[in-house]
């Protein structure tokens, strides 16, 4: 066999464990939001490792430590799920747009949630998780500000700031996740109150 021969191989084997490397390193990502999203929230290494199909050992293998792995989860996540976070139409009517809001945060909620509520959870101690968390939290705020920007722009003012807020939490995740999993609301129910909250709050005047 010739030199070049030898290199052709060599370069095809380490082609081979490079993919067998990276296709492990992406079991090991989607195993980490696949239980996020069953509802384990704090899970181990090892239950990473079962769900991956590879041993713990390999886990450190593939990420220096548990914020690698959190990073690497965040842009997992985002590559499926970003278009969900494209802003509602801010055309037509009042009631419109409220339609556009809620549709757009029930679906997201539908999408995301396990992920959020362990997003939530290791906020408190991951630095990269709280800062994706904020910015995500910002985005979905802007959205909402942009959406009834005509109503806020016609306070002043703590009116408007209040306002805005108070839409801001109507149409927030967690609020959806309340009126769910905790008041026990169909999707359909969850996004009629969110729709009838947030078109109330639109109807008072400043005072």
């Amino acid at each position: 066999m010739s030199i070049a021969s030898v290199g052709r191989v060599s370069d095809v084997a380490l082609d081979g464990r490079h993919q067998r490397a990276e296709r492990s390193r992406t079991a090991v990502v989607d195993a980490l939001l696949s239980l996020y999203d069953d509802g384990i929230l704090r899970p181990g290494v090892a239950d990473i490792a079962a769900r991956a199909g590879v041993s713990p050992r390999s886990v450190f293998r593939h990420f220096d430590d548990l914020e690698a792995l959190a990073r690497a989860a965040i842009d997992r996540q985002w590559g499926r799920v970003h278009s969900l976070f494209d802003a509602p139409s801010p055309e037509g009517d009042r009631s419109t747009r409220a339609a556009a809001l809620v549709e757009q945060r029930l679906r997201l909620y539908a999408a995301v949630i396990g992920v959020a509520r362990a997003a939530a959870l290791l906020s408190l101690s991951s630095p990269v998780v709280a800062s994706t968390l904020r910015a995500r939290r910002r985005l979905l705020g802007g959205q909402v500000a942009a959406l009834f920007e005509r109503e806020l722009r016609a306070r002043r003012g703590p009116a408007r700031r209040e306002l805005a807020a108070a839409l801001e939490a109507t149409a927030s995740l967690e609020n959806v996740d309340y009126l769910r999993s905790h008041a026990g609301l169909g999707a359909e129910r969850a996004a009629a109150v969110v729709r009838r909250t947030l078109l109330a709050l639109l109807e008072v005047d400043d005072g």
